[in-house]
């Protein structure tokens, strides 16, 4: 008998190098380990979701599998999911942001139909990475919160996800080795573990229902705003 609680290792790899040329940028690899999702609260009745990353500005994502939480709008998941992305670094910017979206798939009454409704928000700042190490924790809020410019101090975030490693390192060759035999599918191991990372049909321009990038200026003065609470390992 499978245990539907039972936890499901998700190994996610992307290519995100579409900016090598430019003398601006440098390709690194960030890998992120994690291992509990906790949700405050959430208008929203919870059955199952996913787990998106996205560089802000790129339309390119990562998605974990669909995994259960239990029913209600509060929730204390364990997980174990990591992500590795190859990217593009700018050193001329004060914040390299990777968005966090915490998602479900979008439903027509009870029947399910393509495409994700973005639930709750985070972000990691890939130059704060660098500089002084793994977070610990991942704030989430609400999408039309974290696109706010003035962000209230009073307003509570509607999650957290908890991180037990996460890195950035400059790509070497065991990287793009690893890289290109996934992409390949020459490694069928790691290949049955990657994601489509050109997950762009998925974007919708209503309101209700948008996966599009979060505004830039918005999430980046929230993220000012909370980056003193948020636990760092030098």
């Amino acid at each position: 008998m499978v245990d539907s609680n039972r936890i499901v290792p998700m190994r996610l790899y992307a290519n995100w190098e579409s900016d090598r040329a430019s003398s601006s940028a440098v390709q690194r690899v960030f890998s992120m380990s994690l291992n509990r999702l906790v949700i405050f609260s959430i208008n929203e009745p919870l059955t199952s979701l996913v787990i998106t990353v996205k560089l802000q500005g790129y339309k390119r994502t990562l998605r974990s599998n669909d995994f259960h939480v239990p029913s209600g709008n509060q929730a204390d998941v364990d997980l174990n999911i990591s992500f590795t992305v190859q990217y593009p670094h700018f050193l001329k910017r004060k914040t390299n942001l990777l968005q966090i979206l915490l998602q479900r798939r979008k439903k027509y009454k009870t029947r399910p139909i393509p495409g994700f409704k973005t639930l709750a928000v985070g972000c990691v700042n890939l130059t704060e990475v660098l500089q002084y190490g793994c977070v610990r924790e991942i704030q989430l809020w609400s999408p039309e919160d974290a696109e706010k410019e003035d962000f209230a101090q009073n307003v509570k975030a509607i999650g957290c996800l908890f991180v037990s490693n996460c890195c950035t390192q400059a790509v070497d060759t065991d990287h793009e080795t690893i890289f290109r035999r996934v992409a390949n599918g020459t490694d069928a191991k790691q290949a049955d573990l990657l994601l489509s990372d050109e997950n762009d049909d998925d974007i919708d321009s209503s309101n209700d229902d948008a996966d599009s990038d979060v505004d830039q200026q918005g999430l980046t003065a929230r993220y000012n705003t909370v980056i003193s609470s948020l636990e760092k390992h030098v």
